[in-house]
């Protein structure tokens, strides 16, 4: 699953109206996610 910056920020920020859904849907899914950057570092 693709990870889009907002996703990511929405867990880091403690103020983010989406916060709770990105932490819900990174508990779920962790070991599905991934980034443009963790992509590219695999393939190489």
């Amino acid at each position: 699953m693709y990870a889009e910056t907002d996703f990511l920020l929405a867990l880091v920020k403690d103020d983010d109206w989406l916060g709770d859904a990105a932490v819900s849907v990174y508990r779920e899914h962790s070991e599905e996610l991934w980034t443009p950057s963790s992509r590219s570092s695999n393939s190489s």
